[in-house]
């Protein structure tokens, strides 16, 4: 005491802290220097904390070095803080260090609070979370050129974690019950020196209660390997979060992905609806595709149900490859189910079921030359296959072997079976197993069997749904 000011200087020792909110820590020890003005009516000082051990749901760190200098009077906390944590932790992400320095202020007791200052991270390293969620999206695109994209990014993200760095100036905000970040500008540098990602006038608020938070600003990411993406996120006419986003052709094993453009809308409860285009050329289950041009539409509900293509599709491509059949460059279109989409994957699993009112396409069969022709195609998964008015040649037109069906109308699942009506074949290579080669009625349709001229193998009737039997009516 002093000059009627009570003063507290000296180490203050805790062995450990847990509180039921999950926050909790390992030994520390404050260095204080704190003087009080009279009557208590304020207090100022100065605190240095050192600690291990460090945990509040969802961030950890390993150690922590605190410098402050503060003051508390009239009901409000301004001062400087500087911060140091090692061994920082965060879902998917790591740091070997992460500090914040800057500047700090709260008002009507703590309600209101503000910092500003910058943040230095280096060292970042991905998390177990992230790179299973990689790994896991590596397998299940087996097959497909998502599957070496996906091994490629797997590859940049841990060339590049030695001496990345991320640095940029930083806001937190709370009033009340709503909590803001504000990021002027950011950028996160690779171990090699390229830019990865960078933000600019990015905002993250919290959303109504139980939604996601709002987001608002630029970001671009970028490096060698990696995707690059341009996005800016705004906010609609009606508070809705919008994203608008590109991104360049993307390369990995010969095969190319790119997003000309797409918008992305998020409303309160979470809900995302998106529309825009994707590039894609590559292998693809069971064969490969060129210079597909694919539009995009459909919604994410806050309950994780998916719906693809609740509009009629148009998709174009140059070469379609599926198993020895390759089909000439053409435009296919598809239309959903009434009231219903393309795609939907929820609660009860991945359905799919499309139509179309008739296909013709040209193409190869091995080496001998296709046709196919078609009235109206019905096409759902699992389910069946419809179609109508089938005509199939292979081969010049001179020696070429026809085959026409009437009604197709076949079960798919794992093969494909089911019957056929008013099977016609029209030259000598064709042959039934059953007794007789014209069929008035329906047909098991693993009794059908053909060679075709000049073919390596016969084709076969009974095939799995993954060969040619199935995707002509899937595009």
């Amino acid at each position: 005491m002093r000059e009627e000011r009570p003063s507290l200087t000296g180490p203050l020792r805790l062995d450990r802290i847990a509180c039921d909110s999950g926050a909790s820590s390992g030994p520390l020890v404050a260095d204080l220097d704190a003087r009080a003005d009279k009557g208590f009516a304020g207090l100022a000082g100065a605190a240095t904390v050192r600690g291990n051990k460090l945990t509040v749901p969802g961030l950890y760190a390993e150690t922590l070095a605190l410098d402050t200098r503060l003051a508390f009077r009239d009901s409000a906390l301004t001062g400087r803080i500087a911060a140091n944590a090692g061994g920082v932790g965060s879902g998917g992400v790591r740091f070997g260090l992460l500090g914040l320095e800057g500047s700090v202020r709260t008002r009507e007791a703590f309600r209101k609070a503000e910092f500003r200052g910058t943040i230095d991270g280096q060292g970042l390293r991905q998390g177990a979370a992230l790179d299973n969620a990689l790994a896991s999206g590596e397998r299940s695109a087996s097959g497909t050129l998502l599957a070496p994209m996906l091994a490629q990014l797997r590859a940049s993200l841990k060339r590049e974690e030695r001496g990345s760095r991320l640095g940029g100036e930083i806001a937190l905000r709370r009033n009340g019950d709503a909590m803001s970040v504000v990021i002027p500008q950011a950028r996160l540098t690779g171990g090699s020196g390229q830019t990865l990602l960078t933000l600019s006038r990015f905002q993250m608020a919290s959303g109504t209660k139980g939604g996601p938070p709002l987001l608002a600003g630029s970001f671009a990411t970028g490096g060698a390997g990696f995707p690059r993406i341009v996005g800016r996120m705004e906010r609609g006419r009606a508070g809705q979060a919008l994203f608008r986003l590109t991104m360049a052709p993307w390369r990995a094993a010969g095969g190319s992905l790119a997003i000309p453009e797409m918008m992305i809308a998020q409303i309160a409860d979470g809900s995302l609806g998106f529309s825009g285009t994707t590039q894609v050329s590559g292998a693809i289950p069971g064969g490969s595709v060129q210079n597909l041009v694919l539009p995009v539409n459909g919604a994410y509900g806050a309950r994780g149900e998916l719906a693809l293509w609740r509009h009629c599709v148009t998709a174009r491509f140059d070469r379609l490859e599926l198993g020895q059949m390759a089909v000439d460059g053409n435009a296919l279109q598809f239309c959903p189910p009434g009231g219903s989409a393309i795609v939907r994957n929820g609660a009860r699993g991945l359905q799919v079921a499309a139509g179309t009112p008739g296909l013709d396409l040209t193409g190869k069969l091995g080496e001998t030359q296709l046709a196919l022709r078609t009235g109206a195609v019905g096409f759902a998964w699992p389910g069946v296959l419809k179609a109508t008015a089938v005509d199939v040649t292979l081969g010049p037109p001179a020696t070429a072997t026809h085959l026409t069906v009437a009604d197709l109308d076949a079960r798919v699942g794992g093969e494909l079976g089911g019957v056929m009506g008013e099977l016609e074949p029209s030259s000598p290579p064709f042959r039934s197993t059953s007794p007789m080669p014209r069929v008035n009625g329906a047909m098991s349709m693993e009794s059908l069997y053909f060679p075709a001229p000049n073919l390596t193998s016969p084709i076969v009737s009974t095939l799995p749904a993954s060969k040619s039997c199935i995707p002509p009516a899937q595009r």
